[in-house]
């Protein structure tokens, strides 16, 4: 492999992001950290001088001036130094204690305040400063030498960290991205083989990353499959209408051949004349089908009155249902309407109710209503059948499937497949439910306007 190409791994280019964002979000956290830390390493300190602060101005007001200036010389001796003390008048004038000067050299204000001590930044002080009556400023304060040492300590173990987090991202990154990359690799060696197998494709086309050739891979792939499949459908939709027409003469030599055969010889015929019924009527769903996933049915969409069409597919049902001693029930509603061809909206749920006679016990009760969604409307039929199995729902759309249970009745897989191709050339959801017991088929119909205006966007 060239090192060019090399450079142009992704993972390459987006290996420095990944470390950047993770190092950034490492500092951040520890910045954090440190934040929420230092305030805490100065709080006893500052709470120390306050509370020495008030006892010492309790001393100033009770005893005066000669008591404070001889506690200050005190307490300044037994911290050992560590502690700061200071009484000065109001212009920083420095009266008694352990300081020399007023620090900054500026007149005292109240409040807490920090400062080096004598000048030395390696002897930092934290004081609380108390104006009292009389003229005279308190000051009082410990060195934090120690704390400050601690937050260097912190600060040093944050950058630190850093570094060794995003020394660890680079290297994690580059251990992760290689085995990912492995896995893209041994996908794009399938890929191109299953692409050999099937001749050259396309020209040759500037060589990009290991992504780059996957998209590429996949989409030919994508365009191979899809020329695969719509060479079969073109296979078996030629071959429905160039059989079509020889069995259609020999339905006709046979019915000429039962007018003429004796009487011993007629059951053979009519056998014969009921598998080319039966072929005529497989080859002609195929056609049928081919021609609505074509798409050509669109320009003779119109406004479609559901409630009739409904009615419309009882009415022819409804003999066949009291033939089996079946109850077939409608509910319609009159104002609901849809965009569609009204001739393949019939068929489509002429198939589903004719399943649901077909399967329907004698005696059982099949439903067909409608209701309201929003702007749309949903069909449903419902029968108290055998049903279809979860696992197999996903299946019953796909062309000549049928359940076991189904083999031995009449029919050739495809009334299902013709629901599903009429249903998407209207944008119908078609779901299979449970009816507890049987099978409830619920189509949902976009609204009218809708559909409309994608009817207009594919034109």
């Amino acid at each position: 492999m060239p090192w060019t190409r090399h450079f142009r791994r992704p993972t390459l280019r987006l290996l420095p992001i990944y470390a950047a964002l993770s190092g950034l979000t490492t500092v951040a956290l520890l910045a954090y950290i440190l934040y929420a830390t230092i305030p805490g390493l100065n709080a006893p300190i500052d709470a120390t001088c306050e509370s020495e602060s008030r006892d010492l101005v309790r001393e100033y007001r009770l005893k005066g001036k000669m008591s404070l200036v001889g506690m200050l010389d005190e307490a300044a001796a037994a911290s050992g130094g560590r502690s700061v003390y200071l009484m000065a008048d109001r212009q920083g004038e420095p009266i008694a204690g352990n300081l020399k000067q007023w620090p900054d050299g500026r007149p005292p204000e109240e409040g807490a305040i920090a400062f080096d001590r004598e000048g030395d930044p390696n002897r930092p002080v934290l004081a609380r400063v108390r104006l009292l009556e009389g003229g005279v400023a308190l000051l009082v304060g410990r060195e934090v030498s120690e704390a400050r040492r601690t937050k260097d300590l912190i600060t040093s173990a944050i950058w630190r960290g850093a570094v060794l987090a995003l020394v660890l991202t680079l290297l994690g990154g580059a251990v992760l991205s290689r085995g990912v990359m492995m896995r893209i690799r041994s996908v794009n060696r399938t890929v191109r083989d299953m692409l050999l197998r099937e001749g050259p494709h396309g020209a040759a086309q500037a060589p990009g990353d290991d992504l780059d050739d996957l998209s590429r891979g996949a989409g030919e792939l994508i365009d191979t499959t899809s020329r695969l499949a719509a060479s079969l459908r073109s296979v078996s939709d030629n071959i429905a209408h160039d059989l079509r027409t020889p069995l259609t003469r020999l339905k006709n030599h046979l019915e000429l051949l039962r007018s003429r055969v004796p009487d011993d010889l007629a059951e053979p015929v009519e056998q014969g004349l009921a598998e080319a019924d039966a072929l005529l009527s497989t080859f002609n769903a195929l056609l049928r089908i081919a021609q609505i996933e074509s798409g050509t049915a669109r320009v003779s969409f119109n406004e479609v009155d559901l409630a009739s069409l409904v009615r419309d597919v009882t009415d022819l049902y409804e003999p066949l249902a009291e033939e089996k001693g079946q109850r077939l029930e409608t509910l319609a509603l009159e104002d609901a309407r849809a965009w569609g061809n009204r001739d393949l909206l019939f068929q489509m749920l002429a198939n589903i109710v004719d399943n649901a006679v077909k399967y329907a016990p004698t005696g059982g009760r099949i439903r067909v209503m409608m209701r309201r969604r929003g702007d749309a409307t949903d069909i449903v039929v419902e029968d108290d059948g055998p049903g279809i199995p979860k696992e197999a729902r996903a299946l019953v759309f796909q062309r000549f499937f049928r359940l076991d249970e189904s083999r031995s009745t009449p029919g050739s897989g495809l009334g299902l497949s013709l629901v599903a191709a009429v249903a998407r050339l209207h944008g119908i959801i078609v779901t299979l439910e449970d009816n507890e017991p049987g099978l409830r088929v619920v189509l949902a119909l976009p609204a009218k306007q809708t559909a409309q205006n994608e009817l207009t966007e594919t034109i």
